[in-house]
């Protein structure tokens, strides 16, 4: 199978060219390090930088002021940005990155593909009987404090999204992609894309999500946790629909039904982390999403 025709180094520098480097470099050092997270978000309160470099990051549309917001106006948000977004623009999008390595342009894609059949509802009103503060149809948490934009940012240029299911991330995500100009993918692109459906393909029956992962490594420019957020995204979007267990593409997954991943070490999300080899690729998926890309794969 044909492998991406730049080099990684082209690619890194294309997708810096589209933003501030700076700016992304302050947004980074904010929640990374050689080790890894600086401070886990989820546990800590957010850590800022400098006063002087966020407000430069913040400038440039990298970093943002943390923002108080109720769960009924983010489930309002996640409605009016995927009425403008277009299925079109997110799959060019996905596609290009594959060639430039814009991961936060890539993100759309998974976002895009649980906002479009986001349901109106009341959070106050669907509230988990074994969580009454977590709303069992979107999984908002009913919570004081401020909301910070900034690691979903970072997630998002980082590995192309982690929680593309999450209503706050989706949001983000979508709001900022509707501000980007986003070009037709190129001939080589398309190649890429399919070469990576060849290879999930051409999985052996018994094949797992990590095997996937493996299979399209050198395929194009990306690391591990880059191939293995582009195949959620792929699961999010029904390309890759393991049986009985259905993607995002036809309806939003409530967060009460969505199930464990099989198995206590897996770590992969819903659904892809029940996918195996023998549920191949779903075509019915791929022609809507990548209409222009060949049948030959």
């Amino acid at each position: 199978m044909p492998r991406a025709a730049k080099s990684k180094s082209i690619q890194a520098s294309a997708a810096k060219a589209a933003h501030d480097p700076l700016a992304l470099k302050i947004l980074y050092d904010t929640y990374w390090s050689q080790k890894g997270w600086k401070l886990h978000p989820w546990n800590a309160p957010p850590p800022m930088p400098a006063s002087s470099d966020f407000e430069y990051a913040k400038s440039r549309g990298i970093m943002f002021s943390h923002f108080a917001e109720t769960r009924s106006e983010t489930v309002s948000r996640v409605r009016r940005v995927a009425e403008r977004t277009s299925i079109q623009s997110v799959a060019d999008a996905f596609i290009s990155s594959l060639e430039t390595r814009r991961l936060e342009l890539r993100s759309a894609l998974g976002s895009f593909a649980a906002a479009r059949h986001f349901p109106a509802h009341a959070c106050s009103e669907n509230s988990r009987r074994d969580a009454p503060h977590i709303c069992s149809v979107c999984g908002l948490a009913d919570v004081d404090g401020l909301h910070d934009r900034n690691v979903l940012n970072f997630e998002r240029f980082k590995w192309g999204g982690v929680r593309h299911t999450d209503a706050e991330y989706i949001a983000h995500d979508l709001e900022l992609f509707c501000s980007e100009d986003v070009i037709a993918p190129s001939p080589n692109a398309m190649q890429i894309l399919r070469s990576v459906l060849g290879a999930i393909a051409s999985a052996r029956a018994n094949a797992k999500p990590a095997d996937l992962e493996r299979a399209i490594a050198g395929l194009f420019p990306s690391n591990q946790s880059e191939r293995r957020v582009l195949l959620e995204i792929f699961g999010i979007c029904g390309v890759l629909e393991p049986k009985g267990k259905p993607s995002y593409r036809k309806r939003f997954i409530p967060d009460h039904a969505v199930p464990n991943p099989p198995g206590s070490k897996n770590d992969w999300a819903y659904p892809v982390a029940w996918w195996r080899g023998s549920d191949g690729v779903n075509r019915a998926a791929v022609r809507e999403w990548f209409p222009a890309l060949s049948e030959k794969m």
